[in-house]
């Protein structure tokens, strides 16, 4: 992806990084980079801004190629849907929640988030300042989670009303914790 943004093909290094990021755009603005500490590039120079990047051509994608890739990642979770058909439970909407039910859909599996709080977002909502990432980034970022399919049901706690094996008993095959 860092080739295609340096040749000016944004789009293209976005669909890149979304095969293994869901949330480039948190991750854009949050990430402490590790990484950059062993980039060999800074043997030469600078290491490599790779959430820079991420972000750089997260933040470039119009409302247009945003719905169009919705559409695409849409169509092709509802089709793996009709052959897997298997219900899987996830347990809270923070970043782990989100990125594990994100692929889950794209694989086809019907995902339930549940969260335990009035709102989605977990540590990323309640745990990092609103300058360092803005209220309507998280939203967005967890609509496109949603539109892939993904069910977030809101001031649902697991635990004594509602147990991991009720949720197994309710004809989930599988919980992700």
């Amino acid at each position: 992806y860092m080739a295609l943004a340096r040749a000016g093909h944004y789009k293209e290094a976005l669909d890149l990084v979304r095969g293994s990021v869901p949330l480039p755009r948190i991750l854009g603005r949050i990430c402490h980079r590790p990484c950059e500490g062993n980039c060999v590039r800074s043997d030469y120079d600078e290491p490599v801004s790779i959430n820079g990047v991420k972000r750089f051509v997260a933040e470039r994608e119009t409302k247009e190629e945003f719905e169009a890739y919705l559409a695409t990642l849409r169509d092709a979770a509802a089709e793996a849907r009709k052959v897997n058909g298997k219900r899987v439970a996830v347990i809270g909407s923070g970043p782990a929640g989100l990125t594990g039910a994100y692929f889950l859909a794209r694989e086809g599996y019907p995902v339930t988030v549940f969260e335990a709080a009035p709102v989605a977002g977990g540590m990323l909502r309640v745990g990092i300042p609103d300058y360092r990432l803005p209220p309507e980034i998280l939203e967005r970022e967890i609509a496109y989670i949603e539109r892939t399919g993904v069910e977030i049901q809101l001031d649902t706690p697991i635990g004594s009303e509602r147990t991991l094996a009720g949720l197994f008993e309710e004809g989930y095959q599988a919980v992700y914790l």
